[in-house]
Parts: C-alpha cells; structure tokens; sequence
C-alpha cells in the first residue's frame, strides 16, 4: 500500500508529502504556526506594497532613459526585466531603511523553527510499505 498521510509522520503540505521523525500532527502544527508568523510578517511590514511601488519606479525610469537614449526597442525587452528586479530589491532596501520599529515587530517575537523534514518523491511514496519508519523514508527519500 503506498505512503499517504495515514503514516504517522507523513505530513501532506503544499500538495506533497513531507516525513519527519515527529508525529504527524507536531510537524504539521510547527509548520502551521511558522506559516502564520509569515503571514503576520508580511502584514506588519507591508513588504508587496515595498516591493510592487519600486519594482513600477524601476522600470519606469528605465523605458525612460532607453527612450531617452534612443536605444532599439529591442534592448528594452532584456533591459526591462532588470529594471523591474533591480528596482523591487531597492524598494524592498528602502522601505525596510526608513520604516520606524513598531510595537507590532516586537509583539511577533522570533520565527517559529521546524524540525527538518524531507518531501517524499512520488515514486518512494507509491513503492514504500505502509509499515516503513520515518527513518526509512527519509533514507529512501534522500537516495541514502
């Protein structure tokens, strides 16, 4: 019988199975939790809004200087793209720079941690016995 989420420390997250040698729903509770603290994180700190508002600046002021120069519209299809990351990581680094520390920071406390785990490839899970360790399942998963 393949591995599913019955085994005790098969966990199902992201559409793939996942095994550690905690149980099943301690795994799944540590990856819960750090996932809301992502989540509150991200609200705290309005990172997509950072990031979307320089990523728009960076591109727009680089159609500008390849119109400017008179560069081929050519060169803006691989040139763009740059504009758009270069100018995404500076408003990420400026909005980090100027954004004051808050309450709400402090109130997250450190990032929840997750003890290791390893995703179980489709063939393992199909070939593996139902009874095999966690052990077991991470050696065949690992290639060990």
């Amino acid at each position: 019988m393949p591995i599913d989420e019955s085994h005790p420390n098969v966990v199902r997250f992201d559409r793939k199975l996942w095994v550690s040698t905690l149980p099943a729903e301690e795994l799944a509770a540590q990856i819960t939790a750090q996932r809301a603290w992502d989540d509150a994180n991200s609200r705290v700190n309005r990172w997509p809004w950072a990031i979307g508002v320089g990523a728009v600046i960076g591109t727009a002021v680089l159609y500008a200087a390849t119109t400017l120069l008179g560069a081929p519209p050519v060169v803006n299809l691989f040139l763009l793209p740059v504009g758009f990351a270069v100018g995404a990581v500076l408003g990420g680094l400026v909005s980090e720079r100027l954004r004051p520390r808050r309450d709400a920071d402090a109130a997250l406390g450190d990032r929840p941690e997750v003890d290791p785990m390893t995703r179980i490839p489709r063939r393992v899970a199909a070939r593996a016995d139902a009874d095999s360790t966690a052990q077991e399942l991470i050696d065949l998963s690992t290639g060990r």
